[in-house]
C-alpha cells in the first residue's frame, strides 16, 4: 500500500511539474534585469532575451517600459508595462497577417502554447493579435484597459511567431510552453522598397502653393495634372496622427477627382493621378484623408482593373492597403474627389517610372468594345485594331487584329479586353452571360 501510495504521489508531482512549466517567460512587469524602466524605447530592430523587437521605419518609442501596476484575476501582479505605443499597421481581418512594425516576435521550431497578460492602451476597442505571418494564432478585444490575458496555441512548423496591436497595448507577460527556437533580428525584407513620405520627406516634396501643371515624374513617382490644370500636387501643413502611430506634417492635395468611374468599368484616369512602375507583384499601402464632405474613395488601378480602393464619408485619417498581382505596368492613385495623400509605401518589384505618351491617357481612341449575351460586339473601327482579351488572373485567352468591325460569340464569364491601334488605347471589363 504504501508503495502505491508513493507511486501516486510521485505521477502527481511529475505532473504539476511538466503542467506548469514554461519554456520561456518574459516577464516586463518584474523582470528589472533584462527589461528595466526605459522611458526612450527602441529604434532599431534588436534581440533581447531571445525576443525580438522591431520598431518599423522612423519609429523610437516602441518598448518605452514605465511603471503602471496592475494585478489580473489569476493573481499574477506586474508593476511595469511595455508599451507597444501604437498598432502594427495592417488588419488581420483584412487578410494582412505580417505586421509592419510595432511588435515583438520569437522564433518557434514546432508546436507551442503562449499566454499573455496585457492591457489595451487607451479607448475604444483594441485586439492584441499573434500570427504566424500568414494567419491568426489567438487574438483578443477589449474596449477598456482593464487587465486581460490572451491565450492561444501555434501547431506547424519552424517559424516566427508576432505579437501586435490594432492599436496601443500594454503588454506585461508572455509566457511559451513549447519548441522556442533562436530569434534573429529580421532582413530588410520587411521594410518597404520605396516610401513617398510628402508629409515629412521635404527635401524631395518641399510645401509648394502651386503645384504642378505637367507630366513629370519626381523620386521616381508620376504626376499627371491634366489638361489645363495647374493646382494638381499643392503641399501645405496639415498635421494629422493615424491610428497606427503615423504622423505626416504636410499633406499633398489631388484637388479633384481623377474624372473617371471605376464602377462604370472606367480604369485609366484622365487627370490628378499619380503612377508609379511596378514589373511584377507588390503591396502598395497609402496614408490619406478625402478633401471635403460626402463620400469620397481613394482608388488604385493598373488602368484595366481596379486594385484597391477605400472609402470615406468624413476626413479623418485612413490607410488603404492593397496588393497587385501581375507583369509589369503602372499603378494609378486617383479619387473620385479631392483627397489629401500623406505617405505611399510599396514592397515588390517596383520599375522605373518615366512620363506619360499622350496615347497613355487622352482615350483618343474612338474604337468601342463592348458584350451582349453570349456575344462582344466591336464597333466604331477606323484604323487597324489590336485586340487582347484575358481572364481576370492576366492570362490571355484570345488575341486578333482587325480593321472592321466584327462580333463574335464567347464563352460566359468576366473578362478583361484592350483595344490599341495608332490614336491610342483602352480597358474595358467584358460581361458574357
Amino acid at each position: 500500500m504504501m508503495k502505491k501510495l508513493l507511486l501516486f504521489t510521485s505521477l502527481l508531482f511529475f505532473i504539476a511539474v511538466n503542467t506548469n512549466a514554461q519554456d520561456k517567460v518574459w516577464d516586463f512587469g518584474n523582470d528589472t534585469t533584462n527589461w528595466p524602466e526605459d522611458p526612450s524605447g527602441e529604434s532599431e530592430n534588436v534581440v533581447r532575451d531571445n525576443l525580438g523587437l522591431y520598431p518599423g521605419d522612423e519609429i523610437t518609442n516602441l518598448g518605452v517600459i514605465e511603471s503602471s501596476p496592475k494585478t489580473w484575476e489569476d493573481g499574477y501582479v506586474g508593476e511595469n508595462r511595455f508599451k507597444l505605443n501604437g498598432g502594427g499597421s495592417i488588419d488581420p481581418t483584412n487578410d494582412e497577417f505580417m505586421p509592419e512594425q510595432r511588435f515583438v516576435y520569437f522564433a518557434v521550431d514546432g508546436d507551442v502554447t503562449i499566454d499573455i497578460w496585457f492591457r489595451t492602451g487607451g479607448s475604444g476597442t483594441r485586439t492584441l493579435y499573434i500570427t504566424d505571418g500568414s494567419a491568426i494564432v489567438g487574438e483578443l478585444s477589449a474596449d477598456n484597459t482593464d487587465p486581460i490575458k490572451l491565450s492561444a496555441s501555434y501547431t506547424g512548423g519552424p517559424t516566427n511567431l508576432y505579437i501586435f496591436g490594432s492599436n496601443s497595448c500594454n503588454l506585461y507577460k508572455i509566457e511559451v510552453t513549447g519548441n522556442i527556437g533562436t530569434t534573429t533580428t529580421l532582413d530588410s525584407t520587411n521594410d518597404p522598397d520605396v516610401v513617398w513620405d510628402f508629409g515629412n520627406d521635404t527635401t524631395n516634396w518641399p510645401e509648394d502653393p502651386d503645384g504642378e501643371s505637367e507630366n513629370i515624374v519626381r523620386d521616381n513617382l508620376g504626376l499627371y495634372p491634366g489638361d489645363e490644370i495647374s493646382n494638381f500636387a499643392v503641399i501645405e501643413s496639415s498635421p494629422k496622427t493615424w491610428e497606427d502611430g503615423y504622423v505626416g506634417e504636410n499633406r499633398f492635395k489631388l484637388n479633384g477627382g481623377g474624372s473617371i468611374d471605376p464602377t462604370n468599368d472606367e480604369f485609366m484616369p484622365e487627370q490628378r493621378f499619380v503612377y508609379f512602375a511596378v514589373n511584377g507583384d507588390a503591396t502598395i499601402d497609402i496614408w490619406f484623408r478625402t478633401g471635403g464632405s460626402g463620400t469620397r474613395t481613394l482608388y488604385i488601378t493598373d488602368g484595366s482593373a481596379i486594385v484597391g480602393e477605400l472609402s470615406a464619408d468624413n476626413t479623418d485619417p485612413i490607410k488603404l492597403s492593397a496588393s497587385y498581382t501581375g507583369g509589369p505596368t503602372n499603378l494609378y492613385i486617383f479619387g473620385s474627389n479631392s483627397c489629401n495623400l500623406y505617405k505611399i509605401e510599396v514592397t515588390g518589384d517596383v520599375g522605373t517610372t518615366s512620363t506619360l505618351g499622350i496615347e497613355k491617357y487622352n482615350n483618343a481612341i474612338s474604337t468601342n468594345i463592348k458584350a451582349a449575351g453570349d456575344r462582344i460586339y466591336i464597333t466604331d473601327v477606323q484604323d487597324k485594331t489590336e485586340v487582347n482579351i484575358y481572364d481576370l488572373t492576366g492570362r490571355s485567352i484570345k488575341s486578333f487584329t482587325t480593321q472592321q468591325e466584327i462580333d463574335f460569340n464567347f464563352r460566359s464569364g468576366l473578362w478583361i479586353a484592350t483595344l490599341k491601334n495608332s490614336k491610342g488605347q483602352k480597358s474595358t471589363k467584358l460581361l458574357v452571360k
